[in-house]
Protein backbone atom coordinates (compact mmCIF):
# COMPACT_ATOMS: atom_id res chain seq x y z
CA UNK A 1 0.00 0.00 0.00
CA UNK A 2 1.07 3.62 -0.32
CA UNK A 3 2.65 5.30 2.61
CA UNK A 4 0.04 8.28 2.09
CA UNK A 5 -2.72 6.52 1.01
CA UNK A 6 -2.28 3.80 4.37
CA UNK A 7 -1.13 7.14 6.52
CA UNK A 8 -4.84 8.24 5.67
CA UNK A 9 -6.78 5.00 6.24
CA UNK A 10 -9.00 4.91 8.72
CA UNK A 11 -8.10 2.95 12.41
CA UNK A 12 -10.50 2.27 14.83
CA UNK A 13 -9.58 3.81 18.02
CA UNK A 14 -9.40 1.50 20.69
CA UNK A 15 -5.43 1.58 21.18
CA UNK A 16 -6.10 5.46 21.75
CA UNK A 17 -8.33 4.48 24.49
CA UNK A 18 -6.16 2.19 26.20
CA UNK A 19 -3.09 5.14 26.14
CA UNK A 20 -5.58 7.58 27.53
CA UNK A 21 -5.62 4.97 30.56
CA UNK A 22 -2.70 4.68 31.17
CA UNK A 23 -1.69 8.08 31.01
CA UNK A 24 -4.62 8.80 33.45
CA UNK A 25 -3.04 6.56 35.86
CA UNK A 26 0.63 8.13 35.52
CA UNK A 27 -1.58 11.63 36.15
CA UNK A 28 -1.93 12.66 32.70
CA UNK A 29 -5.53 14.34 31.83
CA UNK A 30 -6.78 13.71 28.70
CA UNK A 31 -7.57 17.65 27.99
CA UNK A 32 -3.17 17.70 28.24
CA UNK A 33 -2.63 15.14 26.01
CA UNK A 34 -5.26 15.96 23.02
CA UNK A 35 -4.62 19.88 23.21
CA UNK A 36 -4.57 20.44 19.90
CA UNK A 37 -5.77 17.56 17.91
CA UNK A 38 -9.08 17.48 15.99
CA UNK A 39 -9.91 14.84 18.66
CA UNK A 40 -12.06 15.09 21.63
CA UNK A 41 -12.41 13.03 24.39
CA UNK A 42 -16.19 11.24 23.91
CA UNK A 43 -14.69 10.17 20.98
CA UNK A 44 -12.22 8.09 22.55
CA UNK A 45 -15.06 6.21 24.73
CA UNK A 46 -16.93 5.49 21.45
CA UNK A 47 -16.80 2.05 19.92
CA UNK A 48 -17.61 2.78 16.47
CA UNK A 49 -14.95 5.57 16.27
CA UNK A 50 -12.72 5.75 13.99
CA UNK A 51 -9.24 8.00 13.03
CA UNK A 52 -6.45 8.55 10.20
CA UNK A 53 -3.27 6.69 11.13
CA UNK A 54 -1.42 9.64 10.58
CA UNK A 55 -3.65 11.62 13.74
CA UNK A 56 -3.37 8.17 15.85
CA UNK A 57 0.76 8.33 15.07
CA UNK A 58 0.59 11.85 15.99
CA UNK A 59 -1.01 11.37 19.32
CA UNK A 60 0.89 8.08 20.15
CA UNK A 61 4.16 10.15 19.62
CA UNK A 62 2.76 12.71 21.67
CA UNK A 63 1.47 10.32 24.55
CA UNK A 64 5.30 8.59 23.97
CA UNK A 65 6.69 11.95 25.24
CA UNK A 66 4.08 13.30 27.91
CA UNK A 67 5.04 9.47 29.83
CA UNK A 68 7.92 9.85 29.83
CA UNK A 69 8.04 5.96 29.88
CA UNK A 70 9.63 4.68 27.68
CA UNK A 71 7.98 1.32 27.50
CA UNK A 72 4.58 2.80 27.05
CA UNK A 73 3.75 0.53 24.27
CA UNK A 74 4.84 -2.72 26.63
CA UNK A 75 2.52 -1.11 29.43
CA UNK A 76 -0.96 -0.78 26.81
CA UNK A 77 -0.59 -3.82 25.11
CA UNK A 78 -0.21 -5.74 28.40
CA UNK A 79 -3.74 -4.43 29.65
CA UNK A 80 -5.54 -5.32 26.18
CA UNK A 81 -7.92 -8.84 26.15
CA UNK A 82 -9.74 -10.05 23.23
CA UNK A 83 -12.47 -7.75 24.56
CA UNK A 84 -10.88 -4.54 22.62
CA UNK A 85 -11.15 -5.85 19.74
CA UNK A 86 -15.46 -5.53 20.10
CA UNK A 87 -16.81 -8.10 17.31
CA UNK A 88 -13.56 -9.15 16.29
CA UNK A 89 -12.82 -10.49 20.02
CA UNK A 90 -16.07 -12.19 20.06
CA UNK A 91 -14.97 -14.58 16.40
CA UNK A 92 -11.82 -15.01 18.12
CA UNK A 93 -13.02 -16.53 21.14
CA UNK A 94 -15.50 -18.43 19.32
CA UNK A 95 -12.99 -20.30 17.70
CA UNK A 96 -11.97 -24.05 18.41
CA UNK A 97 -8.36 -24.10 17.86
CA UNK A 98 -5.24 -21.58 18.06
CA UNK A 99 -5.12 -21.63 14.21
CA UNK A 100 -8.94 -20.75 13.77
CA UNK A 101 -8.69 -17.81 15.91
CA UNK A 102 -4.93 -16.39 14.41
CA UNK A 103 -6.73 -16.82 11.05
CA UNK A 104 -9.81 -15.41 11.60
CA UNK A 105 -7.58 -12.09 13.21
CA UNK A 106 -5.42 -11.76 9.75
CA UNK A 107 -8.62 -12.07 7.83
CA UNK A 108 -10.51 -9.45 9.55
CA UNK A 109 -7.41 -7.48 11.53
CA UNK A 110 -8.94 -4.49 9.83
CA UNK A 111 -11.58 -4.35 12.18
CA UNK A 112 -9.32 -4.19 15.48
CA UNK A 113 -6.84 -0.94 16.36
CA UNK A 114 -3.66 -2.28 14.18
CA UNK A 115 -1.35 -0.70 11.71
CA UNK A 116 0.23 -3.60 10.29
CA UNK A 117 -0.67 -6.78 8.14
CA UNK A 118 -0.58 -10.31 9.67
CA UNK A 119 -0.26 -13.36 8.39
CA UNK A 120 0.11 -16.80 9.66
CA UNK A 121 2.82 -18.86 7.51
CA UNK A 122 3.35 -22.75 8.37
CA UNK A 123 6.80 -24.45 8.00
CA UNK A 124 7.53 -27.67 9.35
CA UNK A 125 7.82 -27.60 13.35
CA UNK A 126 7.50 -24.31 13.40
CA UNK A 127 4.98 -21.84 12.36
CA UNK A 128 5.15 -17.77 12.63
CA UNK A 129 2.97 -15.02 13.33
CA UNK A 130 4.68 -12.01 10.90
CA UNK A 131 3.66 -8.24 11.57
CA UNK A 132 4.23 -6.19 8.06
CA UNK A 133 3.72 -2.61 8.31
CA UNK A 134 1.25 -0.77 6.46
CA UNK A 135 3.37 2.20 6.35
CA UNK A 136 6.22 4.38 8.18
CA UNK A 137 5.97 4.17 11.59
CA UNK A 138 8.73 6.78 12.37
CA UNK A 139 9.30 7.46 15.90
CA UNK A 140 6.48 5.47 16.85
CA UNK A 141 8.30 2.42 15.66
CA UNK A 142 9.25 0.91 18.99
CA UNK A 143 5.76 1.72 20.73
CA UNK A 144 3.29 -0.40 17.89
CA UNK A 145 5.59 -2.81 17.70
CA UNK A 146 5.41 -3.32 21.64
CA UNK A 147 1.74 -2.87 21.51
CA UNK A 148 1.00 -5.50 19.19
CA UNK A 149 2.98 -8.68 20.68
CA UNK A 150 2.18 -7.51 24.32
CA UNK A 151 -1.15 -7.77 23.52
CA UNK A 152 -0.66 -10.98 21.32
CA UNK A 153 0.82 -12.75 23.85
CA UNK A 154 -1.84 -11.19 26.84
CA UNK A 155 -4.42 -12.87 24.30
CA UNK A 156 -2.49 -16.27 24.01
CA UNK A 157 -2.46 -16.42 27.54
CA UNK A 158 -5.87 -15.79 28.31
CA UNK A 159 -7.48 -17.58 25.23
CA UNK A 160 -5.26 -21.17 25.76
CA UNK A 161 -4.54 -20.70 29.31
CA UNK A 162 -0.56 -20.23 28.73
CA UNK A 163 2.34 -19.25 26.55
CA UNK A 164 4.16 -22.69 26.10
CA UNK A 165 3.98 -22.93 22.53
CA UNK A 166 5.46 -19.96 21.92
CA UNK A 167 9.39 -19.90 21.06
CA UNK A 168 10.59 -16.69 20.36
CA UNK A 169 9.73 -13.21 19.38
CA UNK A 170 11.35 -11.30 16.80
CA UNK A 171 11.48 -7.05 15.92
CA UNK A 172 13.38 -5.80 13.09
CA UNK A 173 15.05 -2.93 15.34
CA UNK A 174 18.18 -2.93 17.35
CA UNK A 175 17.52 -3.29 21.06
CA UNK A 176 16.38 -0.15 22.85
CA UNK A 177 17.29 0.66 26.19
CA UNK A 178 14.47 -0.90 27.89
CA UNK A 179 14.94 -4.44 25.89
CA UNK A 180 14.96 -6.48 29.14
CA UNK A 181 11.42 -5.32 30.12
CA UNK A 182 10.21 -7.52 26.32
CA UNK A 183 11.05 -10.69 28.50
CA UNK A 184 9.31 -9.79 31.42
CA UNK A 185 5.75 -8.48 30.00
CA UNK A 186 5.94 -11.04 27.31
CA UNK A 187 7.19 -13.87 29.09
CA UNK A 188 9.01 -15.25 25.75
CA UNK A 189 12.55 -14.86 24.96
CA UNK A 190 13.22 -12.05 22.05
CA UNK A 191 15.85 -11.16 19.22
CA UNK A 192 16.51 -7.90 17.94
CA UNK A 193 17.73 -7.37 14.84
CA UNK A 194 15.71 -9.52 13.03
CA UNK A 195 14.33 -9.86 9.20
CA UNK A 196 11.02 -9.38 10.51
CA UNK A 197 8.76 -8.41 13.16
CA UNK A 198 6.62 -11.62 14.01
CA UNK A 199 6.26 -14.39 17.26
CA UNK A 200 7.47 -17.98 16.29
CA UNK A 201 5.53 -20.86 17.97
CA UNK A 202 5.76 -24.68 17.83
CA UNK A 203 3.18 -25.78 14.90
CA UNK A 204 2.37 -28.58 17.46
CA UNK A 205 0.40 -25.59 19.43
CA UNK A 206 -1.82 -24.49 16.59
CA UNK A 207 -3.90 -26.95 17.68
CA UNK A 208 -4.32 -26.37 20.99
CA UNK A 209 -8.20 -25.90 21.91
CA UNK A 210 -9.25 -22.08 22.52
CA UNK A 211 -10.31 -22.64 26.06
CA UNK A 212 -13.95 -20.88 26.13
CA UNK A 213 -14.38 -21.64 22.41
CA UNK A 214 -17.78 -22.04 20.23
CA UNK A 215 -17.23 -23.87 17.46
CA UNK A 216 -20.98 -23.96 16.83
CA UNK A 217 -20.86 -19.88 16.87
CA UNK A 218 -17.83 -19.33 14.93
CA UNK A 219 -19.66 -19.09 11.78
CA UNK A 220 -21.90 -16.82 12.95
CA UNK A 221 -19.35 -14.76 14.24
CA UNK A 222 -17.71 -14.96 11.13
CA UNK A 223 -20.57 -13.34 9.59
CA UNK A 224 -20.93 -10.42 12.25
CA UNK A 225 -17.38 -9.42 11.23
CA UNK A 226 -18.32 -9.41 7.18
CA UNK A 227 -21.20 -7.63 8.08
CA UNK A 228 -19.13 -4.82 10.54
CA UNK A 229 -16.51 -4.72 7.94
CA UNK A 230 -18.92 -4.55 4.87
CA UNK A 231 -20.44 -1.53 6.91
CA UNK A 232 -17.38 0.07 7.61
CA UNK A 233 -16.72 -0.01 3.92
CA UNK A 234 -19.38 1.32 2.95
CA UNK A 235 -19.23 4.20 5.13
CA UNK A 236 -16.00 4.95 4.16
CA UNK A 237 -16.12 4.11 0.60
CA UNK A 238 -17.26 7.55 -1.12
CA UNK A 239 -14.63 9.58 1.05
CA UNK A 240 -12.09 6.78 0.35
CA UNK A 241 -12.77 6.84 -3.32
CA UNK A 242 -12.04 10.96 -3.18
CA UNK A 243 -9.06 10.49 -1.49
CA UNK A 244 -7.57 7.93 -3.61
CA UNK A 245 -8.07 10.43 -6.64
CA UNK A 246 -6.50 13.44 -4.95
CA UNK A 247 -3.84 11.65 -3.84
CA UNK A 248 -3.00 9.50 -6.89
CA UNK A 249 -3.38 13.25 -8.47
CA UNK A 250 -1.20 15.14 -5.85
CA UNK A 251 1.19 16.94 -6.31
CA UNK A 252 0.71 17.52 -10.57
CA UNK A 253 -2.56 18.31 -10.16
CA UNK A 254 -5.57 18.68 -7.79
CA UNK A 255 -8.75 17.69 -9.47
CA UNK A 256 -12.12 19.80 -8.40
CA UNK A 257 -15.11 18.43 -7.20
CA UNK A 258 -16.88 18.73 -10.59
CA UNK A 259 -14.06 16.71 -12.09
CA UNK A 260 -14.12 14.15 -9.21
CA UNK A 261 -17.61 13.91 -9.50
CA UNK A 262 -17.09 13.31 -13.08
CA UNK A 263 -14.90 10.72 -12.55
CA UNK A 264 -16.87 8.63 -10.11
CA UNK A 265 -19.37 8.71 -13.13
CA UNK A 266 -22.11 11.01 -10.82
CA UNK A 267 -23.30 14.65 -11.44
CA UNK A 268 -21.96 17.22 -9.17
CA UNK A 269 -24.87 17.58 -7.50
CA UNK A 270 -25.16 14.21 -6.45
CA UNK A 271 -21.60 14.08 -5.19
CA UNK A 272 -22.66 17.12 -2.94
CA UNK A 273 -25.66 15.23 -1.36
CA UNK A 274 -23.91 12.11 -0.97
CA UNK A 275 -21.20 14.01 1.24
CA UNK A 276 -24.08 16.17 2.93
CA UNK A 277 -25.73 12.49 3.86
CA UNK A 278 -22.22 11.77 5.86
CA UNK A 279 -22.04 15.36 7.34
CA UNK A 280 -19.03 15.97 5.50
CA UNK A 281 -17.66 18.18 1.92
CA UNK A 282 -15.31 17.76 -0.92
CA UNK A 283 -13.31 20.79 0.57
CA UNK A 284 -13.14 19.07 4.10
CA UNK A 285 -12.00 16.20 2.39
CA UNK A 286 -9.27 17.77 0.54
CA UNK A 287 -8.15 20.00 3.59
CA UNK A 288 -8.13 16.65 5.78
CA UNK A 289 -6.02 15.33 3.37
CA UNK A 290 -3.46 17.74 2.83
CA UNK A 291 -3.48 18.25 6.30
CA UNK A 292 -2.37 14.68 6.92
CA UNK A 293 0.09 14.38 4.52
CA UNK A 294 1.70 17.86 5.56
CA UNK A 295 2.10 16.37 9.12
CA UNK A 296 3.52 13.39 8.25
CA UNK A 297 5.88 15.22 5.96
CA UNK A 298 6.94 17.30 8.95
CA UNK A 299 6.98 14.80 11.59
CA UNK A 300 8.64 12.15 9.60
CA UNK A 301 10.85 13.97 6.81
CA UNK A 302 13.37 16.97 6.89
CA UNK A 303 12.10 18.18 3.73
CA UNK A 304 11.86 22.22 3.15
CA UNK A 305 8.31 24.14 3.79
CA UNK A 306 8.37 24.74 0.15
CA UNK A 307 8.55 21.17 -1.00
CA UNK A 308 5.91 19.84 1.60
CA UNK A 309 3.56 23.23 0.20
CA UNK A 310 4.14 21.48 -3.40
CA UNK A 311 3.59 17.95 -2.14
CA UNK A 312 -0.10 18.73 -1.18
CA UNK A 313 -1.22 21.11 -3.66
CA UNK A 314 -0.37 24.59 -3.05
CA UNK A 315 1.29 26.95 -5.72
CA UNK A 316 2.95 28.49 -3.19
CA UNK A 317 4.82 28.41 0.63
CA UNK A 318 2.64 31.33 2.04
CA UNK A 319 -0.77 30.27 1.04
CA UNK A 320 0.62 26.97 2.59
CA UNK A 321 1.82 28.51 5.64
CA UNK A 322 -1.84 30.45 5.93
CA UNK A 323 -3.82 26.65 5.29
CA UNK A 324 -1.83 25.15 8.02
CA UNK A 325 -2.02 28.02 10.73
CA UNK A 326 -5.72 27.56 10.14
CA UNK A 327 -5.95 23.70 10.20
CA UNK A 328 -3.49 23.27 13.19
CA UNK A 329 -3.13 26.27 14.56
CA UNK A 330 0.44 26.08 14.49
CA UNK A 331 3.23 27.25 11.88
CA UNK A 332 4.46 24.06 9.54
CA UNK A 333 7.90 25.57 11.64
CA UNK A 334 5.96 25.35 14.78
CA UNK A 335 4.41 21.66 14.52
CA UNK A 336 7.91 20.53 13.06
CA UNK A 337 9.48 21.43 16.39
CA UNK A 338 6.80 19.94 18.35
CA UNK A 339 7.03 16.74 16.40
CA UNK A 340 10.92 16.54 17.06
CA UNK A 341 10.84 17.54 20.49
CA UNK A 342 8.04 14.42 20.65
CA UNK A 343 11.25 11.98 18.85
CA UNK A 344 13.61 12.75 21.28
Amino acid sequence: MNNRHALCCQVPISVLNGIAQELERQGIGRDVWLQGSEVSSAMLDDPSASLSAVTHLRLIGHAMTLSNCPHLGLLVGHRQTPSNWGVLGYAINCCATVRDALLMGARYNRLASTFNRFELHEHGATASWVATPMMDFGQTLHFIMEFEFASFCRAAALLVGDTQSLLELNFSYAAPAHAALYADYMGVPVRFAAPRNQAVLRSSGLSLPILQGSPLNMGLAARLCEEQLSRQTGRDDLESQIRSLLLAALPEACPNADEVARTLNMTARTLRNRLAERGTHFQLILDQLRKQVACSELSLTRAKVEHIAWRVGFQDAPGFRRAFKRWTGLTPHEYRQRAQAGAQ
